[in-house]
């Protein structure tokens, strides 16, 4: 009894990484991917402005 009361905690468990932390890791990311992305344009455009100045 106490084997499977383990083994469906361990499948909640796993349940519960798969279909919400997982999930929620995955659109963080994106979002902190778009913002890096943004702020690596910003400074490319910077460094061009720069050197059509000089």
């Amino acid at each position: 009894m106490i084997i499977l009361s383990l083994i469906g905690g361990f499948i909640l468990f796993l349940i519960y990484t798969v279909f919400i932390v997982d999930p929620i890791n995955n659109a963080l990311e994106d979002i902190s991917s778009k913002e890096e992305e943004k702020r690596l344009k910003e400074y490319i455009e910077n460094c061009l402005e720069e050197e059509g100045e000089i």
